[in-house]
């Protein structure tokens, strides 16, 4: 079984969306860190500040392989 992150986030009024196949455990269970580490990893796809990105919503569905 496989995680899959579906993670909706706002830059500048505008929503996009995007999916993480693999997030450390030890992050997806703490929303804190989860929250840090999806707008670190956004951030360096999107080459902006952190600062910039605002979290919607994020959702973890599971995949059978």
């Amino acid at each position: 079984m496989k995680k899959i992150f579906n993670v909706v986030y706002c830059i500048n009024g505008r929503d996009k969306e995007v999916h993480f196949d693999y997030i450390p455990e030890v992050i997806s269970s703490d929303e804190i860190k989860l929250n840090i580490y999806l707008k670190k990893e956004i951030a360096k796809q999107e080459h902006i500040e952190e600062d910039e990105i605002s979290i919607v919503k994020a959702t973890c569905t599971f995949k059978f392989i």
